[in-house]
């Protein structure tokens, strides 16, 4: 399912909106590469809560060219989510349960469930974070996780208005039922005379006992979220990004300060402005490098026949044989470099250098960049084998299904693209091993 926004760039009057969006190419990406439904849903949820925005943006802009640009940006994702819709509407109509039971038509209709679905996997996510913390284990990787909860219970507390009635009806009932209790207490106290010692006494246990509140308030397992906890961990991960970002913009472990900063943010701290938490979370996604950061929605279509979002496969670009052979180096000079090199040449190409996280990235952004590359040569037994023709044929074949599947979804564009390609495959094999009938394609 090619979708239109792969590289589609949010300009900066439509900031508010990034950190959502981000999150939206993020796990449909993450979606079409497992073929798993609850990141369907889970994206589709983002990707409504994107257009939303857009459209409050869209009305407050006086620009012409602006509000074109944020209709043209809305227009594309929103028929991005028809074809998501329309997909798991199929699933649903043959298995009646959804895709793999993940339940997505009761989930985008059911305001309630959305709520609860979302609020589930930022609790899952919060936990895990919590793990982490706990094993001082932070990276890159938990920055990023940070950010999607944060972001994630944003749209929780700002998409779903019916939570907020309910909210404020189990609030009220709430009140006063601890008038109720208050009255009950004052009471009691006329009847019972405590001694100061043990007031302070109470008083200390009190005190005592906040972390192990706020630990058991952050962490509950009950998606059923107020809008008070809701608001309470955003300003949890907030506090944290913000923290873990500076500890590597300095050079720092984030982890050597976790005993006292493990349970929640200082009492005391200075407020952190919704526009600063804006700007370091899209800090924090523009320094994304991790593999979502290579997704590309071209990449991959969906197989009516298998009924699942498939990868391309393309042909790897090969070298030519008169660059091999100029680098083809006598056998005895080969082995003379081999005892050279293999004293030193004790640890693997993997362990040598390793894929860089996000907090390498931003360590070493901070100081200097030190990329490193290595050469692996191709044998010839190597290259025949990339260059027969049973290769060729197979790719042609895979682009010729690409390109059906394209117009299935009325992509012309792309069938077209797809279908030069296998012409061009095709004239490539008849060049190689067919020279008798070479045909020129225009």
């Amino acid at each position: 399912m090619p979708l239109p926004f792969n590289k589609l760039i949010i300009p900066l009057y439509l900031r508010p909106v990034k950190s959502c969006f981000e999150l939206y190419r993020k796990y449909l990406g993450e979606a079409l590469k497992s073929n798993n439904g609850k990141l369907i849903t889970l994206a589709y949820l983002f990707g409504l809560r994107t257009t939303q925005v857009l459209m409050e943006i869209y009305e407050r802009l006086d620009d012409q060219d602006k509000q074109k640009e944020c209709s043209e940006i809305t227009e594309k994702i929103v028929r991005s989510l028809e074809k998501i819709k329309k997909k798991e509407m199929a699933e649903y109509s043959k298995t009646k349960k959804g895709r793999k039971g993940n339940g997505f038509i009761e989930i985008i209709n059911d305001e309630d469930k959305g709520r609860l679905f979302l609020n589930k996997w930022c609790l899952m996510k919060l936990k895990e974070v919590d793990e982490i913390f706990k094993n001082g284990a932070i990276d890159g990787s938990t920055l990023e996780t940070l950010v999607d909860v944060s972001v994630g219970m944003q749209v929780s507390l700002e998409m779903y208005v019916d939570g907020e009635k309910e909210e404020k009806e189990e609030e009220e009932e709430k009140e006063e039922k601890e008038e109720k209790e208050e009255k009950e207490e004052k009471e009691e106290e006329k009847k019972e005379i405590e001694s100061l010692d043990d007031a302070g006494e109470k008083l200390g246990e009190l005190v005592i006992s906040l972390p192990a509140l706020f630990l058991a308030k952050s962490f509950d397992k009950n998606p059923n979220l107020s809008r008070e906890d809701l608001q309470v961990k955003i300003t949890w991960c907030n506090y944290h990004i913000k923290r873990i970002l500076d500890c590597f913009k300095k050079g720092e472990d984030p982890n050597e300060d976790l005993p006292g900063l493990l349970s929640q943010p200082p009492v005391k701290q200075d407020t952190i402005s919704q526009e600063e938490i804006d700007k370091v979370i899209s800090e924090v996604q523009e320094m994304d490098i991790s593999d979502e950061s290579d997704y590309n929605d071209d990449d991959y279509y969906y197989d009516s026949e298998q009924e699942e979002y498939l990868r391309k496969v393309s042909l790897p670009d090969i070298p030519k044989i008169s660059e091999i052979s100029e680098k083809k180096v006598p056998k005895e000079e080969e082995e003379e470099e081999e005892e050279v090199r293999s004293p030193v040449s004790t640890v693997s190409p993997a362990t040598r250098h390793p894929e860089p996280s996000l907090a390498s990235f931003v360590a070493e952004k901070a100081s200097r960049d030190h990329p490193t590359t290595s050469l692996k040569p191709v044998d010839l037994e190597t290259l025949e084998r990339q260059l027969s023709y049973q290769d060729i044929l197979h790719s042609a074949s895979k682009c010729c299904k690409f390109a059906i599947s394209a117009i299935e979804y009325e992509d012309i564009p792309t069938a077209m693209e797809e279908l030069k390609e296998s012409l061009k495959l095709l004239q490539e094999y008849r060049d190689k091993f067919d020279p008798d009938h070479v045909t020129k394609i225009t």
